[in-house]
């Protein structure tokens, strides 16, 4: 029995942009033009009556995941960095990973294996196409992946079509490409097959056109050259908008898979070295996860876990840095994680009605735990970084008020700051009113509600407390040998900056 489709959280929340995945009336379509996701409008907040349905908590933590590329030669894997690699992915949390499919590699296997392992992760595993081929033998035939994914413990949850395939040297790399794609789908009949990625060139996804009988879920790369989340583009404007925003990437990914199917985001971060410092890396990224959720992406992969050298533009994008220490990225992921983190049978959100009055970029998302406590996400979504002079950006704290229909009870605040912390916040409350100052770093309003209204299940996983960013414990997890050094990842090449 064929079951591709995976069961994503219900995005229900009314702050979810209404028709991301479909052609919105009022969009600026014109005939020939592409569905284009209508987002800009959920900057705009405004004090009218809001009525949403929060998202649950644990929605959050469940659409995380993580590019891990264990197998970079530009970064190898010593014994000394192995227990603590596996201790500081185990602290995140992360659900999901993403890495490639080598072909009879027991060491690599080992490793993807005991990653796994340490993280309670599944694996988006990326697959090559011979006509396309990265190198010698980086083809992967469907046997391989059964392979693959049996020397893992079954660890595959999803098996992804080639990667940037329209940055490769075969001039006919579309053609080669769908070529392939029927012999790579059917690998693993029961799992959701990823389209392949297209990088951030212009005019390369019409040119590989619609896949969308051969592909489960669509695939995309969303990188920002420095600017932030929430950015209306910097480009040309395109039949899909404006080159470089959230909309025209959605719409781009949906020219490949069709517009009925979710698109994964399979690699999104920042380079703290070439495009942004290390301040706003954390600031952006742990913004950028949420505006993700907040467009309906089920899941979005951050890339990536560790730096590495090798002289190319890329091998800053990590979440800790060559010597394996974290960056603030690593912590701001790491709080975000466990604040909202609340497994178990999932939770009913209550809808009710509230407003905010704050800026016009004032931005926001409301998830509620399963013990019926509300969090509201909010943050500046605006520039705090100037990609063309390589500086900071200072955005002034704004105060931000939420006005309940009801009293506000057990009312906190906490919000990030330069270190990646969570520090607490002060917040003025009086009956159903609640003001905080919101920066560019995303705060969280937490509270519960005076109304008698239908709770959900009591049980919950507890609002964590603040203490110091962790300290990984090494385990004595087994050292994969590598004796060889491995060949280049299946991974790459990477995108371009625009």
């Amino acid at each position: 029995m064929l079951i591709r489709l995976r069961v994503f959280v219900s995005l229900t929340s009314a702050a979810l942009c209404s028709c991301c995945f479909v052609a919105c009336a009022g969009s600026g379509n014109t005939p020939n033009a592409l569905p284009q996701p209508n987002i800009l409008a959920r900057t705009l907040v405004a004090p009218a009556v809001l009525n949403e349905t929060p998202l649950p908590a644990d929605a959050f933590p469940a659409s995380v995941g993580l590019n891990e590329n264990v197998a970079n030669t530009a970064n190898p894997t010593t014994a000394a960095d192995w227990p603590k690699l596996i201790s500081l992915l185990r602290g995140l949390g992360v659900r999901h990973v993403r890495d490639g499919i080598l072909d009879a590699d027991p060491p690599y296997d080992l490793a993807i294996t005991q990653l796994l392992a340490a993280s309670n992760a599944k694996l988006d595993g990326i697959t090559d196409c011979a006509g396309i081929a990265l190198y010698p033998g980086s083809p992967t035939s469907p046997a391989q992946i059964q392979a693959f994914d049996t020397a893992i413990g079954n660890g595959l949850e999803s098996v992804e079509g080639p990667n940037e395939v329209d940055l490769r040297a075969d001039p006919n790399w579309a053609a080669d490409t769908i070529a392939c794609l029927p012999s790579l789908r059917s690998a693993e009949p029961t799992l959701p097959f990823l389209a392949p990625s297209i990088s951030n060139q212009l005019n390369d996804a019409p040119t590989l056109g619609n896949i969308s009988a051969d592909v489960d879920e669509g695939n995309l790369h969303r990188y920002y050259s420095g600017r932030n989340p929430g950015t209306a583009g910097w480009g040309g404007r395109t039949p899909c908008g404006i080159y470089g925003a959230l909309s025209w990437a959605l719409c781009e990914a949906q020219i490949n898979s069709g517009s009925s199917k979710p698109v994964v985001v399979t690699e999104t971060g920042y380079n703290s070295k070439t495009e942004v410092d290390e301040v706003t890396q954390a600031k952006y990224l742990s913004r950028a996860l949420l505006v993700d959720l907040q467009a309906g992406v089920p899941i979005s992969y951050v890339y990536d876990f560790r730096d590495y050298t090798g002289g190319d533009a890329f091998g800053n994008d990590g979440l800790i840095r060559t010597n394996d220490s974290t960056k603030p990225a690593y912590t701001a992921l790491y709080y975000e994680m466990a604040w909202l983190n609340d497994p178990g049978t999932p939770v009913t959100p209550i809808a009710f009605p509230y407003s905010i009055t704050g800026g016009n970029t004032i931005d926001h998302l409301l998830f509620q735990k399963r013990n019926g406590q509300y969090i509201l996400a909010l943050w500046n979504e605006t520039a705090s970084w100037n990609p063309a002079t390589s500086q900071e950006i200072p955005v002034a704290p704004q105060p931000v008020t939420v006005t309940l229909d009801v009293p506000a009870l057990a009312v906190t605040a906490v919000a990030f700051n330069d270190a990646g912390h969570l520090a607490n916040q002060p917040v003025t409350t009086k009956l159903n009113t609640m003001t905080v100052s919101v920066n560019d770093y995303v705060t969280f309003l937490n509270f519960n509600r005076a109304s008698p209204s239908p709770s959900p299940s009591p049980s919950s996983t507890p609002t964590p407390t603040l203490s110091p960013s962790p300290t990984p414990t090494l385990s004595p997890t087994p050292v994969p040998t590598f004796l060889a050094p491995l060949p280049p990842h299946v991974d790459g090449p990477h995108r371009v900056h625009v």
